[in-house]
């Protein structure tokens, strides 16, 4: 079943002057068909254009669930993360011994160019003209491979 949550701007001071307060809207859309998907729709509210940086910090710990449960994580193994400028795809695997699990975000329908920078998982500029929405959709999937059971 769709979750949607939605939330609008406090003041935001930008390269161009400040944003005024409840000017952007933010609604974040998550379901979970097929893997996780989530949309990222911003709306500009006003009737002038805005233009600010989006960034989407995006986290993977690869816990054990026992552990979260009990409140000790222990880090374990290696985790990497690869960017694909081309493809517009992050990429986060774990690895322990013959263990191995990995989450792939793919970035779809942006009107600009997600990148990569200064270790932030994803950001982008936005240009919105006045009472203009876009979406921005995120799709994660995971591959599971792990040693197999006697």
């Amino acid at each position: 079943m769709p979750h949607a949550s939605s939330s609008l701007n406090k003041s935001i001071l930008t390269e161009d002057g400040t944003i005024a307060p409840r000017t952007i809207g933010l609604t974040i859309s998550r379901s979970i068909i097929g893997g996780l998907h989530e949309d990222l729709d911003v709306t500009n509210n006003s009737m002038r254009p805005v233009r600010f940086q989006l960034e989407v910090a995006l986290r993977c710990d690869f816990a054990d669930i026992f552990e979260v449960k009990s409140g000790h994580i222990v880090r374990r193994g290696k985790i990497t993360t690869e960017w694909s400028q081309r493809r517009q795809r992050l990429r986060t695997a774990y690895s322990n011994r013959d263990f191995h699990r990995s989450v792939t975000i793919t970035v779809s329908r942006a009107t600009s160019k997600t990148v990569f920078a200064n270790g932030r998982p994803v950001c982008c500029t936005c240009w919105r003209t006045a009472n203009n929405a876009f979406t921005r959709r995120t799709t994660a999937s995971e591959k599971f491979t792990s040693p197999a059971i006697p």
